[in-house]
């Protein structure tokens, strides 16, 4: 199943495959196209030059806000597509032949433009309405070369673009998580706060930042060496993942240190679930030979004004919290 909610926002970012893909094709896509619309007008072939010369002016709109890094889904999917469709199989019941060669570009088009999980069923579309169109229009034995052809560009399209995609999303995941933890790492840290703030700006939407710190961690690097305070913060953070909701942001923002971004709750709520956290990380046999406590500073987004001042009152509870004894949480 594939959503357009992340695409129908239209803030990519310009560093975003898709944007450049689609930037690419789009540009290279209007200059080639528009001549070919003149031209139609001049061969008298009115309903080819319309939809050449719309797709192509189509192309350089959207070249457009591609160039500003934005890309929009809709335009892709509903407008560019459709004509590309339209355009393919004019060519081929108006040129024949001639015309069946714009369907391979076509199709490639469509890889670059939509996201995968979309494209490949506008791809089987696209093949339907071209392949009866050349049923019609070309000699029987072209006609299954054409369909042979066409169907081995969108295998192997596909597959290309898969595997793009599947090291794409391998390296964004690599590049946003800790490696020993899983956790999200700093990089898309502030970008998370800031949306947090501006929920609460705008639609009154409550938010607590937890900066949670393992108690006397550099005593158990020293005393059981760092294998063993890694298997500490791997089971640490299995106690997060498990305790929190999907919904909740963790991070790992230094050695042993954790931030724990909680939407939609204030501090009484928020206090409620690190306390219990905080009781079944000391219940939790994490390492044999002694208890490992942790403690817990919580900032509500309502009293402060940007990201670095909200994870500051957050710092300031965590270290009165350990100036307290440690193995406690205070919020402020």
């Amino acid at each position: 199943m594939f959503s357009f909610k992340p695409f129908l926002d239209n803030k990519l970012s310009s560093s975003d495959f898709l944007v450049r893909s689609t930037f690419g094709v789009s540009v290279v896509a209007a200059c080639i196209l528009f001549p070919f619309g003149i031209n139609n007008f001049l061969q008298e072939r009115y309903i080819g030059g319309v939809i050449t010369i719309a797709v192509s002016t189509l192309f350089f709109v959207n070249s457009y806000f591609c160039w500003r890094g934005k890309y929009i889904l809709l335009m892709n999917l509903i407008c560019i597509v459709p004509c590309i469709m339209l355009g393919s199989i004019n060519a081929l019941i108006s040129l024949g032949v001639t015309g069946s060669y714009w369907s391979y570009l076509s199709v490639l088009s469509i890889y670059f433009i939509l996201p995968l999980k979309i494209a490949k069923y506008a791809s089987i579309i696209f093949f339907i309405g071209v392949t009866i169109a050349s049923y019609y229009s070309l000699e029987p034995s072209l006609f299954a070369r054409f369909v042979a052809v066409l169907i081995g560009i969108c295998i192997f399209t596909y597959i290309s673009n898969y595997e793009i995609d599947k090291n794409q999303t391998k390296l964004k995941n690599q590049s946003i998580t800790d490696a020993l933890t899983g956790l999200l790492n700093r990089s898309t840290l502030s970008q998370h706060l800031e949306t947090a703030i501006v929920d609460y700006t705008n639609q009154n939407m409550p938010a607590c930042v937890c900066l949670i710190d393992i108690d006397h961690f550099k005593s158990i690097n020293d005393s059981f060496g760092h294998n063993v305070g890694d298997k500490v913060l791997v089971q640490l953070s299995r106690v997060l993942k498990e305790s929190f909701s999907k919904s909740v942001k963790l991070f790992r923002v230094g050695g042993e240190e954790f931030l724990v971004l909680v939407p939609n709750a204030n501090l009484e709520t928020s206090y409620k679930e690190i306390e219990s956290i905080r009781i079944a990380v000391e219940n939790a046999d994490i390492l044999q030979e002694r208890a490992i406590t942790i403690s817990a500073g919580i900032s509500s987004v309502e009293r402060v004004n940007d990201w670095k001042e909200w994870i500051n009152a957050a710092d300031e509870n965590l270290y009165k919290a350990k100036h307290k004894g440690r193995n406690q949480v205070v919020v402020g």
